[in-house]
């Protein structure tokens, strides 16, 4: 399976799960802020999903780009290393 073919099969993915989502919150009250319900699993700290949320940008970005069949220049590891910290200080 090449990379374009993994990246379809995300997508498509994707769309199916926000169809599935979608029309279930007509049914359900989505467990979040003032509607937070123990009975809905554990809770995650705020902040501490707020990082596991915004971690994974930085680290599905350095693992595509290392484990790309691209070559991997001097501008692109520049670019890399320039981006990364941007990303991550947020």
């Amino acid at each position: 399976m090449n990379e374009q073919t993994l990246f379809d099969y995300f997508i498509m993915g994707w769309f199916v799960l926000a169809v599935i989502v979608f029309i279930s919150l007509f049914f359900f009250v989505a467990p979040y802020g003032r509607h937070v319900q123990e009975r809905w699993g554990p809770t995650v700290d705020n902040r501490n999903g707020w990082l596991i949320m915004e971690a994974m940008a930085p680290l599905v970005f350095a693992a595509c780009f290392l484990l790309s069949s691209n070559p991997q220049t001097v501008a692109t590891v520049t670019l890399l290393t320039m981006w990364e910290p941007h990303n991550i200080h947020h």
